[in-house]
C-alpha cells in the first residue's frame, strides 16, 4: 500500500524548509555578532542561553495576564461586531 501526499503538503513542507534554514541563519548571524561584541565565546553563549527562559517567561505572563495575541478577535470580544 502506498500513499500519495497531494495538496498543500509538499509547498507547506518547502515553505517550513525555508523558514527552518532562515531561523538557523539568523542565530548563527547573531551569535557571531555577540562573540565579536563581546569578544568571547563564552559570553556569546551566555547571553543565546537565556533566550528560552526569557521566551517562557514571555507565554507564562501573557497566559497569567489572559493576554491575545489576536487583536482583532480581542475587540470584537470586547466591543462586539
Amino acid at each position: 500500500m502506498t500513499v500519495q501526499v497531494r495538496g498543500q503538503v509538499p509547498a507547506l513542507n518547502s515553505t517550513l524548509d525555508g523558514l527552518r534554514l532562515g531561523l538557523a541563519v539568523a542565530i548563527a548571524a547573531i551569535f557571531l555578532l555577540l562573540t565579536a561584541y563581546f569578544q568571547s565565546l563564552r559570553l556569546a553563549l551566555v547571553v543565546l542561553s537565556t533566550v528560552p527562559a526569557v521566551l517562557a517567561g514571555v507565554v507564562l505572563a501573557l497566559r497569567f495576564t489572559d493576554w491575545y495575541c489576536d487583536t482583532a478577535r480581542k475587540y470584537v470580544e470586547t466591543h462586539g461586531s
